[in-house]
């Protein structure tokens, strides 16, 4: 039987690193991230 991925969320530092040099709000960083993950891993 194959794997199934539960969760999957970035970690927070690299969220806040990211936020940091772009100039975006960690809401917004976090917002992409996961949005870009869920394109990846759930289709």
């Amino acid at each position: 039987m194959g794997r199934k991925i539960v969760n999957i969320k970035p970690e927070f530092e690299d969220i806040r690193k990211i936020s940091k040099n772009s100039g975006l709000s960690l809401k917004e960083v976090q917002f992409f991230a996961q949005t870009k993950i869920k394109q990846i891993y759930m289709n």
